[in-house]
């Protein structure tokens, strides 16, 4: 387990963010259980690249130009309130036996700017890809040869979906996308119903800071927030929200820019002054972003 301090961690640390840099090399992985919060990372590429490892987190870190790649027969794998920087997901079978399963991204950024989000997302099972937003400035589609993804409450905002197949879709929204209708192939509507309303088409999602977003500049946290109103909170008791504020889980992009490692919020001496053999008081009050 590495555990950094957060991207904009400057919000409640003063010190430098943790930052990797690899140098356009590549850093392989090969143990399982390994989890990765609040990290920086930059450049290179961060490889699973072992047959059967699981049970991999990759939690509130950035990850800016970074290829990030799996393997054959990988399980269990969560990906969760991290900002993508033109970084790439990518699986690569090889020639090892069994199918990569159960993925979940969920509550992530993805500034979609050169790097496709899925490369060569193919042969892998149960990938959900729930309470997302992709942005860019209209010049880059989220895949490349990538198929069998499930989207649900993902924001599209200015980016394309070529090289992306046989994926489901359920209450996700588009706006000025190339394609804004990816769930209808050959006429045929492949989204399935969600709790409350289906997929919404070229819809403005009405961002806080909509025309930063839509020139793929946008960067902090505030950026992505949406005003009141916006077609992406819920319109009925029970329908979910889009976007990576929304989800009924423990993900929430609020909180992603600093790790939930704890700190110390305060430390109080009680008795800075004592005899030999007396008890020290100290009072310790610690914080983490849950």
């Amino acid at each position: 387990t590495i555990i950094g301090n957060g991207f904009e961690a400057n919000q409640v640390n003063p010190n430098t963010v943790s930052f990797v840099d690899n140098n356009s090399s590549v850093t392989t992985i090969s143990a399982s259980g390994s989890s990765f919060i609040g990290i920086y990372f930059y450049d290179g590429s961060l490889g699973f690249t072992v047959f059967g490892i699981h049970d991999i987190t990759i939690s509130r870190c950035a990850i800016n130009g970074c290829i990030i790649s799996f393997t054959t027969n990988m399980y269990n794998i969560t990906i969760t309130e991290n900002i993508f920087y033109a970084g790439v997901l990518s699986y690569n079978a090889y020639n090892g036996a069994g199918t990569a399963h159960d993925f979940l991204i969920a509550n992530n950024v993805f500034r979609v700017d050169g790097g496709r989000p899925f490369y060569y997302w193919s042969g892998v099972s149960n990938t959900n890809v729930v309470n997302n937003l992709f942005f860019g400035n209209g010049s880059y589609s989220i895949a490349d040869f990538a198929s069998g993804l499930t989207f649900s409450n993902n924001i599209f905002n200015r980016v394309g979906f070529a090289g992306l197949s046989n994926s489901t879709f359920s209450n996700n929204l588009t706006y000025q996308c190339t394609g804004n209708t990816p769930w209808i192939n050959n006429g045929v509507d492949l989204g399935s119903v969600a709790l409350g309303t289906q997929n919404i088409a070229n819809t403005s999602p009405n961002f806080v800071n909509q025309a930063v977003v839509d020139a793929g500049n946008a960067y902090l946290i505030s950026h992505f927030e949406v005003n009141p109103g916006s077609p992406t909170l819920s319109s009925m008791p029970g329908d979910p929200v889009m976007g990576p504020f929304g989800g009924s889980g423990s993900y929430d992009f609020h909180k992603a820019s600093a790790s939930n490692l704890p700190y110390i919020y305060s430390m109080v001496i009680g008795n800075p002054t004592l005899q030999s053999g007396s008890n020290l008081n100290i009072d310790v009050i610690g914080k983490k972003h849950d």
